[in-house]
């Protein structure tokens, strides 16, 4: 006889092999049954579980976005700032271009004498009248030019010289 099964041949049993009536089943298993009070504890606890890894993102979400806004809030309150001390400087006479050497002047007088900015940019105006526009009680007004008119032809102004003169001031 040869190793392999046939299927013509039946194998009988040995001390080796098991029969059926030696084998051992376990016992089946009980079926556990929840209760319907089991069942609320175990979807109150994950429903807890849930909300909380729920709450905690949204927190790290809030935070963040707290962060960013606090972060524009003060990135805008010094851009404010710097525009008010610049309208501070023009509401003294600064002129435009010279603005930014004035308010570094009135920064170091606020820091050393303990001025108001205000105060400082007028003292640094009476300091400094070549930072200072001239006012138009005295002399010739400068960085204040006339604007040109794009709607006068030149036609416009050989027609009617008398109205030209009188619009622009020439």
């Amino acid at each position: 006889m040869s190793d392999e099964l046939t299927p013509t041949e039946k194998v009988e049993p040995t001390e080796t092999q098991p029969t059926n009536a030696d084998v051992v089943t376990p016992p089946e298993k009980a079926e556990k049954k929840f209760t319907q009070e089991d069942v609320d504890k175990i979807i109150n606890s994950r429903f807890a579980r849930e909300k909380a890894a729920f709450e905690k993102q949204l927190n790290e979400q809030k935070t963040a976005v707290e962060q960013e806004y606090l972060t524009k809030q003060t990135e805008l309150e010094t851009q404010l700032a710097e525009k008010d001390k610049k309208l501070l400087g023009y509401a003294k006479g600064i002129m435009p271009d010279k603005l930014d050497e004035a308010l570094v002047l009135a920064n170091l007088k606020v820091q050393k004498d303990g001025l108001t900015l205000d105060d400082a940019i007028g003292q640094v105006a009476q300091e400094y009248p070549n930072l200072v526009t001239a006012t138009k009680s005295g002399a010739q007004v400068v960085n204040n030019p006339q604007p040109s008119n794009p709607f006068w032809t030149d036609e416009m102004k050989r027609r009617h010289p008398d109205l030209y003169k009188k619009v622009t001031n020439k």
